[in-house]
């Protein structure tokens, strides 16, 4: 099975996120392949079966610059997972939910949410 991870932060070096550096490390030895799309990328060192993807806060990207490129990355990643596990990142569930029905997508999320509640 492959996995789709939405995130704030990929980087082992951040006092706040820096724990999910090893959360990635080990959903990466349950799946067979793991892609990580995240608001903003630090240092990390993740297995090769691990594809991590910025929107580009890193770099001063506009919000509208990460709705395009979460957008595109979800379009060419498609076939590169079969479940989405958004952590602490609800909001890009709603952006992904009518593609992720159409594709049939399962999705996980760290808090309850449904359609319609924001």
């Amino acid at each position: 099975m492959k996995l789709l991870i939405l995130t704030q932060k990929i980087d082992i070096n951040d006092p706040v996120l820096g724990f999910f550096h090893k959360w990635a490390e080990e959903f990466s030895k349950k799946y067979e392949k793991l892609t990580v799309i995240c608001l903003e990328k630090g240092e990390y060192k993740l297995p090769d079966n691990v594809k991590v993807l910025s929107l580009g806060k890193e770099t001063g990207k506009s919000r509208l610059k990460y709705v395009f490129l979460f957008y595109k990355y979800i379009w060419l990643e498609r076939k590169n997972y079969d479940v989405v596990f958004a952590h602490m990142n609800q909001e890009y569930i709603i952006l992904d939910g009518n593609f992720g029905d159409s594709w049939a997508k399962r999705f996980g999320c760290g808090a309850t949410i449904r359609r319609g509640a924001f």
